[in-house]
């Protein structure tokens, strides 16, 4: 039986969406990642050329970055990561909750990726004060993909998102940021 919890590196959230999403299944799966059709099934993709060729260059990309090592046998991959994630850099999610990410329906024209990757950032972060273009600033999408991604994870439950206002004046006010908090349902370890 696999563990309940896979374990994310913060600083991944950085890395583009294809190179993000490899290290995902090697988080999720280990260091077995079978074939390129194998890695286009875990992620529901159609089995096509174009689609392996991208979760290869993807693969090919992460060593190039000295993140993963990677070796080949008769068309079978075999990555491990070069070094342990530290400790302070650890964010535990539960596998439900990412099954639940890749397989949503959205209503919102966002990625799933970038919703994980909000979702893990706001694990991360979200208990103190933060504002979309911090999240932005650490993956590398627009403030307003950062808004569609927080609309669709407040849709399927996850995170309650609260406007943090103070008054200027006595008829205006200034939003400072949001706290996030964590769904009892969602509530992560």
């Amino acid at each position: 039986m696999q563990e309940d919890l896979i374990t994310f590196d913060i600083e991944w959230l950085s890395l583009p969406k294809a190179e993000f999403k490899m290290l995902l299944m090697i988080a999720d799966i280990g260091k077995n990642l079978g074939n390129a059709s194998d890695m286009c099934r875990y992620f529901n993709h159609s089995i096509q050329s174009k689609t392996k060729n991208k979760l290869r260059k993807a693969l090919k990309s992460l060593v190039e970055q000295d993140v993963i090592n990677l070796e080949l046998n008769k068309n079978n991959y075999t990555a491990t990561l070069q070094k342990e994630i530290l400790q302070a850099n650890k964010v535990d999610v539960k596998r439900k909750y990412i099954t639940e990410i890749l397989h949503h329906n959205y209503t919102q024209s966002v990625a799933w990726e970038t919703v994980l990757k909000v979702y893990i950032w706001l694990l991360d972060n979200g208990k103190t004060l933060f504002t979309n273009r911090q999240i932005s600033v650490c993956i590398g999408v627009s403030e307003s993909t950062i808004t569609e991604a927080k609309k669709a994870l407040k849709e399927m439950g996850a995170f309650d998102i609260e406007k943090v206002t103070i008054k200027e004046g006595e008829q205006f006010y200034r939003c400072v940021g949001q706290i996030a908090n964590a769904s009892a349902f969602w509530n992560n370890v």
